[in-house]
């Protein structure tokens, strides 16, 4: 029998991908959490582009998710995941600052 004891990056690798799946999981629960305050801020806009608005989130994400497992088998893991978590955050703050659905 081998010693199969994880490896300091393979320790690091999880908790990278563990961040960034925290991350991500944390503006989705952000935005449902959110969607009673957005109703009241926003009183002329339907309530299905909101909720639109919520689905997108997770039709996005899985699309990504895609081509991103793609392109971390062609690129390399770590550079894939730091552009990731570079356009997420780019996307959040666009989102966030958006002055209407």
């Amino acid at each position: 029998m081998t010693d199969e004891r994880p490896t300091r990056a393979a320790w690091i690798g999880l908790v990278a991908a563990s961040a960034a799946a925290t991350v991500v999981a944390i503006n989705q629960a952000g935005m449902n959490l959110a969607f009673t305050q957005l109703e009241a801020e926003w009183p002329s806009t339907p309530r299905s582009v909101l909720s639109w608005t919520i689905s997108a989130y997770g039709l996005g994400l899985a699309s990504f998710l895609l081509v991103g497992g793609r392109l971390a088998d062609r690129l390399g893991l770590r550079r894939v995941l730091l552009w990731a978590c570079a356009g997420f955050l780019v996307a959040s703050l666009a989102s966030a600052l958006a002055p209407s659905a």
